[in-house]
């Protein structure tokens, strides 16, 4: 498909991003204070004390019984993170560290799609660097949290979902990757397998896929105590009644909040704000001038990429899975637990295939300018807001 010469070019740009992809989380996450890992619901509503002791493998008050929705998380996260500690890192550096290789994963992953979907190399590392200045990425995967592992499988199944070739083994590991992390993730996995196979194939897909997470479900079983299991009837009634635990005690959001937090701060993060009970949250619509500026210029991308697809039908197979993971995750958060930013880094991904395709016709140079301008202005803005977020954390007295 390319020459040997840009072959070189990919790589080298491939390996620089994923490096960006690496440091930067890796240096915001160095950032993280000490309240986070004791105090629950600190940082926008996220389970960083429970997700620590995941990777960290502690089995201290409630830590894994969260597998019922993360299936195996425990079990794919703790023997790197335990042979960093080991090494002598702090087990939260080591968190950091791991956590920081999925941003170098998935940085990959975006160049390797923007190349894929025949945008140019300099035009793939332009996308990539809008996903590194993403809201999302900038305040998700420098956390210890279960969303960057997430948000890597979708995008590891949105780029099968366009490669030629893969195996039907490749998609049972494909829909499986999707469903360890995060079971509402699954379907990003089985819309993949969906859009290239066979209707029977497909079936042959998720079953394996699910028994082969099972299996390691009960084998995570034997050495976690805690670990729950994510296909007994009672995962489904745990977590019924925790989202009518959250709907009761928890920072609430109305309908119009939601959509914003859906489609606008993952791109640009508001200015967080200290609340009574619930920790830090965004501050909606406080996004400053710079950060307004980003979110034009983020919506001219997205207008080239819509208009691109209008025009061109050939292009629609690109985003087939990532729109309807898009619909899924957007219908979801709109009843489903806090706002929609805290779970941001799983659709994001499937946000930056969408906007691949604004690269390509006759807008690619307003597509251009505008994520250059999108990549500064919210690069600051982002960075801005989640120091911000380190600051007003540091003020935290715990009780």
């Amino acid at each position: 498909m390319h020459a040997n010469g840009t072959y070189r070019i990919d790589i080298a740009l491939c390996a620089l991003l994923g490096l960006a992809g690496f440091l930067i989380p890796l240096a915001l996450g160095l950032q993280l204070p000490e309240v986070v890992f004791l105090a629950y619901d600190q940082y926008y509503g996220s389970d960083i004390v429970q997700s620590h002791h995941y990777m960290s493998g502690e089995e201290v008050g409630p830590a894994h019984l969260r597998t019922s929705v993360h299936p195996i998380f425990s079990f794919l996260v703790i023997p790197p993170t335990t042979i960093l500690m080991q090494l002598g890192l702090p087990s939260t550096t080591a968190a950091a560290v791991i956590v920081a290789l999925t941003g170098l994963a998935t940085c990959c992953m975006v160049y390797a799609f923007g190349r894929v979907a025949g945008i140019s190399p300099v035009d793939a590392a332009l996308l990539t660097a809008v996903f590194l200045a993403s809201g999302a990425f900038l305040h998700w995967w420098s956390v210890p949290e279960t969303y960057p592992f997430g948000g890597m499988s979708v995008m590891f199944a949105c780029l099968a979902a366009v490669i030629p070739g893969v195996s039907r083994i490749g998609w049972v590991a494909v829909a499986a990757l999707t469903l360890s992390f995060t079971t509402t993730n699954w379907i990003a996995g089985i819309l993949a397998a969906a859009q290239r196979l066979s209707r029977r194939d497909v079936v042959v897909v998720v079953v394996a896929s699910f028994v082969v997470v099972a299996i390691l479900s009960l084998w995570q079983k034997t050495f976690i105590r805690t670990a729950q299991f994510f296909f007994l009837p009672d995962a489904v009634l745990d977590e019924v009644q925790h989202l009518a635990a959250v709907k009761v005690e928890e920072h609430q959001v109305g309908f119009s909040d939601r959509v914003v937090s859906f489609v606008a701060n993952p791109w640009v993060v508001p200015a967080p704000v200290l609340t009574e009970s619930h920790g830090i949250r965004p501050d909606h619509l406080a996004y400053g001038p710079l950060g307004w500026i980003a979110l034009i210029a983020i919506g001219l991308v997205a207008a080239c990429a819509l208009w691109n697809l209008w025009r061109t039908p050939g292009l629609r197979p690109f985003v087939v899975v990532p729109a309807l993971f898009l619909a899924f995750q957007f219908v979801l958060h709109l009843v489903y637990g806090d706002e929609p930013f805290l779970y941001s880094a799983h659709f994001v991904p499937a946000m930056i295939c969408v906007l691949a395709l604004g690269f390509l016709g006759a807008g690619a140079m307003l597509c251009r300018a505008a994520a250059v301008v999108f990549v500064a202005g919210a690069g600051v803005t982002n960075v801005s807001a989640y120091l911000a977020a380190m600051a007003v954390l540091e003020t935290v007295v715990l009780s």
